[in-house]
């Protein structure tokens, strides 16, 4: 069933999370190759974390990126 809510307005919402921290802390950060490097890690993070706070996405939807990990993890 189409849920306009779960489709545009929860990953709306980590988007607007995701953006409004990585505003902050270029603001406080100096310039740099690394900050910027660094702040992409942090912008992924924080929508990660909002996304899934937000029930953007759940736990079944990354259950497979962690099945991959855990393979790859493993020897042979």
């Amino acid at each position: 069933p189409y849920d306009p809510l779960n489709i545009f307005l929860k990953p709306l919402g980590a988007t607007a999370i995701m953006g409004a921290a990585l505003y902050l802390a270029k603001k406080l950060q100096p310039s740099s190759r690394l900050i910027t490097l660094l702040l992409i890690l942090f912008g992924f993070a924080v929508y990660a974390a909002a996304a899934l706070l937000l029930g953007a996405l759940r736990k079944e939807d990354i259950q497979p990126l962690k099945q991959r990990l855990r393979r790859k993890k493993q020897p042979k």
